[in-house]
């Protein structure tokens, strides 16, 4: 209630839209089995997004939550490409852009071009070399089809070492309870 107040008075603001986004975002997630109610909230999550675009242009964040909510919208390949693509030039290091744009590639990995395919590559070994989020590469591997568990492995695996820690770090995450 107080964002979208917020809202009304300073529409223009990037920051605001971005977490109204994402309030909405959080809305899609507890719709459960509520389809209607969850593709108003992720349409609404998208709506969003782009008027944070609109607002500030050069926040890679908002590109990566507008792919995203597309994505879980079936948005056309092509329009999925042009976000991932914006949130690379912006923001190619940029951790939490990283882990969402992970998300939505693995999604449809093959109706990415080809150098988003690259871009998504270099992502996926950020997040491998990156002790805070590697534990996150199990999720997004679990959650991919066939060939972009391929994907993933040949981006990160560079030694034997890397495929006994990959490996263990999979069989670790079989162990636990899984969300969803």
């Amino acid at each position: 209630q107080n964002y979208l107040a917020a809202l009304e008075i300073l529409p223009s603001s990037a920051g605001l839209q971005q977490n109204y986004g994402r309030l909405e975002l959080r809305r899609a997630a507890l719709a459960d089995a509520d389809r209607d109610t969850y593709q108003e909230a992720m349409s609404s999550a998208a709506a969003h997004f782009k008027a944070a675009i609109v607002a500030a242009p050069s926040q890679a964040f908002s590109w990566s939550l507008e792919s995203y909510a597309l994505s879980e919208l079936s948005a056309p390949a092509i329009e999925i490409n042009g976000l991932l693509r914006m949130s690379y030039f912006l923001g190619p290091l940029e951790g939490s852009s990283i882990l969402v744009r992970a998300r939505v590639a693995i999604k449809s990995w093959e109706g990415l071009d080809g150098d988003v395919q690259g871009f998504v590559r270099q992502d996926f070994k950020a997040i491998w070399q990156t002790y805070g989020m590697r534990q996150m590469i199990a999720d997004i591997y679990f959650d991919a089809p066939l060939e972009a568990r391929v994907v993933i492995r040949d981006a990160i695996i560079e030694n034997e070492r890397d495929k006994q820690v990959f490996n263990r770090l999979l069989l670790k995450a079989l162990a636990q309870p899984r969300a969803g």
